[in-house]
């Protein structure tokens, strides 16, 4: 999620926000984020950047099937 300060009309500084599990990228955590998590487990399509953070729900520095068990606990809850 982007985040921007804004001063005047004018933008001083855009900030990145992690919101672990929104894997999309959009703000919110949703059955698409499910999907692009297990996309990225079976090597269908891969993720980096900021969005491979956001599927590392336990912020262990790697994305494993322990974060879709997490993901889908999230979105049960």
């Amino acid at each position: 999620v982007l985040v921007n300060a804004v001063r005047d009309s004018s933008i001083l500084d855009t900030l990145t926000v992690v919101v672990y599990g929104d894997v999309d990228g959009t703000g919110t955590v949703t059955s698409t984020d499910v999907r692009l998590l297990y996309d990225h487990l079976i090597q269908k399509t891969p993720l980096d950047g900021i969005f491979y953070t956001a599927a590392d729900l336990d912020q262990n520095g790697t994305v494993e099937t322990v974060a879709l068990v997490l993901l889908k606990k999230r979105l049960a809850s």
